[in-house]
């Protein structure tokens, strides 16, 4: 998610992952101008067991809700989706509507669908490129051992 018009950080967990969807939602940025943030991934790959220790938060164990899924029916759990949320010059963490609205213009044309646009529970944080995949046959590869190496599903 660089480009000149806009400051990147990405953290560690966007490497050696689904490198499909890496490698599309890494170029609309270019395309954008938001110069007075930074575009931050804060959440991309999700092991079924991170996805269900997000889902147990408020419900039997403490937190906020932060997920509507379960392990398995995310596809951040195969590397396929990723959060995004913005950074001011003073540092602050922002999930502003401005920022998201000027990608959500963009990430269309990079075949990433938005949560923003998600009727039921809208999700604007959330990008996620599906390759015509649900989540129920991503996850009968996964337990069929359809893998690679480091334990991704093979698409």
């Amino acid at each position: 998610l660089c480009g000149k018009h806009a400051r990147c950080a990405a953290g560690k967990h966007l490497r050696n992952k689904n490198n499909k969807s890496l490698t599309s939602a890494r170029n609309p940025c270019g395309k954008v101008q938001l110069s007075d943030v930074t575009i931050r991934i804060t959440d991309y790959y999700r092991t079924i067991e991170e996805q269900n220790e997000l889902y147990a938060q408020r419900r039997t164990k403490p937190g906020k809700i932060v997920t509507w899924v379960k392990g398995g029916d995310s596809y951040h759990n195969y590397g396929l989706a990723m959060d995004i949320a913005f950074i001011d010059r003073n540092g602050n963490l922002l999930y502003d509507d401005k920022y998201y609205n000027i990608l959500k213009s963009v990430y269309p044309n990079f075949n990433l669908e938005w949560g923003g646009e998600w009727q039921e529970t809208p999700d604007k944080p959330h990008y996620q490129m599906t390759f015509n995949y649900s989540c129920s046959e991503l996850l009968k590869k996964y337990k069929n051992n359809e893998v690679d190496d480091n334990g991704y599903v093979i698409l």
